[in-house]
C-alpha cells in the first residue's frame, strides 16, 4: 500500500516472494502512481487468474510505462488470460512480455492470441514450458501473420511436432514477418530440413530488422540536437526572368548615298513607345547602309533607293525613289541641287520609316 510514495520507482522486482492474488491486489492501486515504473518482475509467485486481471487493468492505464513484464511461473488459467488479452490489446509501452512456465493449453493460447493480434509493442514473447502442441503452434502462426512487431519468440519445451514447425515456417516466408529469433530446443521436431529452413528465414527477417533499425538510427540522428546547430548550404535562389542586363537591339539597314547624324524625337502616339536616342548616320561617298538602332526586337528591313533621272531638268538634277519592303507607300525625293533640302528630307522619311516600324513591332 506504501509503494504509491516511490514516485521515481523504475524497477520492481519480486521473484520468488510468495505474491498471491490478494496481494496484488493490494499493491495494483498503489502502482499506478508509479509513473516511472518500467520493469517489472513477479517470476516463481502464487498470482492466480484474479491477480493477472489486475495487471490487465494495470496495462490499460495511460501513464502506465511498464515494458518488461515477467509472469513465468505462476498459477494463472486461461480464464485469466482472456481478460489480461484486453490489456494487451491496448498498452503501447510493453515491450517484453514472458509467460514460460505456466500451462496455457490450447484455450489459454487461443485467448492470448486475441490480445497479441492487435498488440503493437511486444517484440519479445516467452512461451517456453508452457505445454504447446501443434494446434497451439497454428494459433502461433495465425499470430504472427497478423503481428508485425515480434521480433523474438521462445517455444522451447514444449510438444510441437514437425507439422507446428510447418505452420510456423509458411508464416515466416510472408514479406510481412518481422521474427529473427525462434528458441524451439527440446520439441519433437524430427525433420531437421525444417529447421534449417526456419533458420534461413529467420536470417532474412534478422538482416531486414537490421536494415530498418539502421535506418531509424540515421532518421533519429538527424533530428537529433547535435544537428541542429549546423548550417546546411541553402539553394541558391532561381535568377528572375526580368533581368536588368539591356537586350541586344536589332538593326535597320537604310542604302544611301549621304551622311547626316539626327536624334529621334519622343513617340507622342497613345501608345507608350519610347524610342531610344540614337545615331543615324548615312554616307555620301558610297552606298553603305545607314544603321538605325531601336529597344524592340524586329527584323532586318531594308529601303531600296531606286535613282531616276528627270528629263524636264538640268543633268546635274535626279530624283530618289525610297520603297519600304514592308510598306506600300513611295516617297520621291527631288534634288534640285541645294543639298541642305535633301539632308533634311531624307532624314525625315528614315525617322518616319523607323517610328512605323517601331509602332507595328
Amino acid at each position: 500500500q506504501n509503494l504509491g510514495y516511490f514516485t521515481n520507482l523504475e524497477a520492481l522486482v519480486m521473484n520468488h516472494s510468495r505474491i498471491d492474488d490478494s496481494t496484488l491486489i493490494e499493491m495494483v492501486p498503489s502502482m499506478t502512481h508509479l509513473h516511472k515504473l518500467t520493469l517489472l518482475h513477479l517470476r516463481g509467485n502464487c498470482i492466480g487468474d484474479e491477480g493477472l486481471v489486475c495487471l490487465g487493468f494495470l496495462l490499460q492505464q495511460d501513464n502506465c510505462k511498464i515494458h518488461t513484464l515477467d509472469l513465468a511461473d505462476n498459477a494463472f488459467t486461461e480464464d485469466g488470460i482472456e481478460e489480461f488479452s484486453h490489456g494487451l490489446k491496448k498498452t503501447q509501452s510493453l515491450r517484453v512480455l514472458n509467460m514460460s512456465d505456466n500451462t496455457l493449453g490450447e484455450d489459454g493460447m487461443a485467448a492470448l492470441s486475441r490480445g497479441l493480434v492487435d498488440n503493437t509493442s511486444i517484440k519479445t514473447l516467452g512461451l517456453g514450458n508452457c505445454n504447446l502442441g501443434d494446434k497451439e503452434a497454428k494459433l502461433m502462426a495465425r499470430i504472427l501473420s497478423f503481428n508485425e512487431t515480434i521480433e523474438e519468440l521462445f517455444i522451447h519445451c514444449n510438444q510441437i511436432s514437425d507439422a507446428g514447425v510447418q505452420d510456423v515456417n509458411e508464416v515466416l516466408k510472408e514479406e510481412n514477418s518481422t521474427l529473427s529469433v525462434l528458441y524451439d530446443e527440446e520439441n519433437k521436431i524430427a525433420d531437421k530440413s525444417l529447421s534449417l529452413e526456419t533458420e534461413k528465414s529467420l536470417i532474412r527477417n534478422q538482416k531486414k530488422r537490421e536494415k530498418a533499425e539502421a535506418l531509424k538510427a540515421q532518421q533519429q540522428l538527424y533530428k537529433s540536437k547535435e544537428w541542429k546547430g549546423i548550417n546546411f548550404p541553402k539553394p541558391q535562389s532561381p535568377k528572375p526572368k526580368n533581368s536588368s542586363t539591356p537586350k541586344k537591339t536589332p538593326t535597320k539597314n537604310i542604302p544611301t548615298n549621304t551622311t547626316t547624324t539626327t536624334t529621334k524625337p519622343q513617340n507622342t502616339s497613345s501608345k507608350h513607345v519610347t524610342p531610344t536616342s540614337k545615331p543615324i548616320t548615312t554616307n555620301t561617298n558610297s552606298h553603305q547602309p545607314v544603321t538605325a538602332t531601336t529597344n524592340q526586337s524586329a527584323e532586318s528591313k531594308t529601303l531600296k533607293p531606286n535613282i531616276i533621272n528627270d528629263p524636264h531638268e538640268d543633268d546635274d538634277v535626279y530624283s530618289m525613289h525610297f520603297h519600304d519592303d514592308d510598306s506600300d507607300d513611295d516617297v520621291t525625293v527631288d534634288d534640285d541641287g541645294d543639298d541642305d533640302q535633301l539632308l533634311d528630307m531624307i532624314e525625315k522619311q528614315v525617322e518616319e520609316n523607323v517610328l512605323e516600324t517601331v509602332m507595328k513591332k
